[in-house]
């Protein structure tokens, strides 16, 4: 579980500290979940070429900068049950956290959108965790959890530059 956190932090710990006004008022909460839902359909699809990729969009994966269309776009993936979808519309970043199988073996999956004032990807990162991993990637014990959808209340709530 620890390296699970660490893997978040590092994956999401970004969202929020750059805003981009254009990204957010164009694209709301629905709209960054859509551009994920796309990913995740052209991962299927094993087709990059089915996202809205800005000129110089780059792709990552567990920390590699790697050419789009390589690493995991070369298995065959199938999307697992968990989904997990964190948005920031102000910074105009998505963040994912779900499982996918690729060859049939699980995978946790953490992904990192970043969408750009012309409604384009410009960033995409990626973590997956998999059974190499040990038991940090046990995709079988992530449990949804209603806590995870509820929002805050005002006086929980921090400022953002906080």
């Amino acid at each position: 579980m620890r390296a699970i956190a660490c893997a978040g932090v590092l994956l999401f710990g970004g969202l929020g500290l750059a805003v981009n006004s254009s990204a957010a008022e164009s694209c709301d909460r629905a709209c960054q979940e859509g551009f994920v839902d796309q990913y995740l359909g052209a991962l299927v699809a094993s087709d990059p070429s089915k996202l809205p990729l800005a000129k110089n969009a780059r792709y990552t994966e567990n920390g590699q900068e790697l050419k789009l269309g390589d690493g995991m776009w070369g298995p065959t993936v199938t999307l697992g049950t968990y989904k997990l979808y964190f948005a920031d519309p102000q910074a105009g970043q998505v963040g994912f956290f779900g499982t996918i199988e690729e060859h049939g073996h699980p995978v946790i999956l953490g992904l990192r959108l970043k969408v750009d004032g012309n409604i384009k990807i410009s960033e995409m990162e990626v973590i997956a965790l998999r059974k190499s991993a040990g038991v940090f990637s046990e995709p079988q014990n992530l449990v949804d959890k209603p806590s995870f959808h509820q929002a805050l209340s005002p006086s929980e709530r921090r400022p953002r530059a906080d």
